[in-house]
């Protein structure tokens, strides 16, 4: 279905664009790939440091209840991306027109309710889970640092994202890819030096490290760049300083 569905958007495209002379469309498909080739390389580095958690976690551990446990948890923390989803269909629009100052009331707003939903969530969600999943019951009691350091991880995640769309915009994703390869090398050391002491617990610090970094890079890079978001990085920094207090007493 999906090759039928992308040969009749071949021909469609065609024919509406048959009188388009050959050079001239070379030409504007050589200016595309300029530029969407460091959000291709930039997408391919996000799904390595944030979305492949699970993955990455089955190469280093073979025990797949820890597996489970991660995933699931994983999931659970992921409203936050779900709440993301909402904002950014509700101000699409502003994301590419209105200027770095009014972004950043939006984004401070929005981060701190989400920071604030994920520090109540630590004491609603399992109550509730518990009546509902046998899986978590049994888990939660062992795991509830990895639910804590996951719900912070999916605070970071949602960041990433919004700031992502502000590097995009003004067209820093060449610089931004080099900031993401230098946070992969601390994922990277990260896990050689935790290889023999890598779980579900171990793995979810890490990957909350990792989100932490990220998300500070970009701010650092849009700082340079001249686009100083105020309010979010108060915000960003009181998240980070709650998780890595958390992370070393917990």
């Amino acid at each position: 279905m999906i090759l039928v569905e992308c040969f009749s958007d071949f021909v469609y495209g065609f024919i509406s664009n048959r009188n388009i002379r050959i050079k001239d469309a070379l030409k504007s498909f050589y200016k595309i790939i300029g530029y969407s080739w460091h959000i291709l390389i930039g997408s391919f580095l996000t799904i390595l440091l944030l979305n492949s958690g699970r993955f990455f976690l089955e190469f280093f551990s073979e025990d797949y209840e820890q597996l489970a446990i991660f995933g699931f948890y994983l999931r659970i923390s992921g409203i936050s991306l779900v709440l993301f989803q909402v904002f950014y269909t509700l101000y699409f629009k502003d994301f590419f027109t209105k200027s770095i100052k009014v972004l950043d009331s939006y984004f401070a707003f929005f981060l701190f309710f989400i920071l604030l939903y994920s520090v109540v969530s630590f004491y609603f969600l399992p109550p509730i889970l518990m009546l509902f999943s046998d899986f978590f019951s049994r888990t939660y009691p062992n795991n509830e640092s990895i639910f804590y350091f996951l719900t912070f991880f999916a605070f970071f995640w949602t960041s990433y994202n919004l700031f992502s769309n502000i590097i995009v915009r003004e067209g820093f994703m060449n610089r931004s890819n080099v900031y993401m390869l230098v946070v992969l090398l601390v994922f990277v050391v990260l896990g050689i030096a935790l290889f023999n002491k890598m779980n579900a617990l171990t793995f979810a610090s890490i990957q909350l490290i990792i989100g932490i970094l990220v998300v500070l890079s970009q701010l650092l890079l849009l700082r340079i760049k001249g686009f100083f978001f105020k309010r979010s990085l108060a915000v960003v920094v009181t998240a980070s300083v709650f998780s890595i207090c958390y992370l070393i007493y917990q």
